[in-house]
């Protein structure tokens, strides 16, 4: 699941205009090994062909992912709310799939000392990404657990498990 999550990060940043893509000759042969691409010669250069037909390797349908600060947390994961009372931080939902991601809900417990704010969108196309935010409001501490429920076929029930550090 970590590998598909790695391509599907290296797809979405492939242009949806584009078709080919440059990779160091250092990292070609690590590239195609992982990826199972062929390479495409020319007269000047050598390329590997990073054609959108690619994304017959990402989940067809929806792939549920989720970033804070350009962190990815694991369903599973732990987020530590740093400080005494941490603000409301945004949470990024990505969509790595090829479907669209329903989020059917995004809650939290341990409600006397944290709160969420509901996801921007419901509905995430493939490649894009909508945002929630999440925070420990009074500084109590205490652990609390994160559950978005979406259509994905794999984790249909993401958690994150939310920690309050006075660090």
């Amino acid at each position: 699941m970590i590998a598909a999550r790695i391509l599907s990060l290296l797809l979405l940043s492939i242009s949806a205009s584009g078709c080919l893509v440059s990779v160091p000759a250092m990292n070609r042969s690590i590239l195609n090994n992982a990826l199972g691409l062929e390479e495409v010669k020319t007269d000047t250069q050598t390329r590997d062909s990073l054609l959108l037909g690619i994304l017959a390797s990402a989940p067809s349908g929806p792939e549920i992912n989720i970033r804070q600060s350009g962190v990815t947390y694991l369903s599973g994961g732990t987020f530590s709310f740093v400080g005494s009372a941490a603000a409301d931080l945004p949470f990024t939902i990505e969509n790595l799939g090829r479907g669209t991601l329903t989020v059917s809900s995004v809650s939290i417990t341990n409600l006397s000392n944290y709160r969420i704010f509901q996801p921007v969108s419901n509905s995430i196309p493939a490649g894009s990404s909508t945002t929630f935010l999440a925070g420990n409001f009074n500084g109590a501490g205490g652990n609390a657990t994160i559950t978005i429920n979406s259509n994905d076929s794999d984790e249909a029930v993401y958690t994150i498990t939310a920690l309050q550090c006075g660090c």
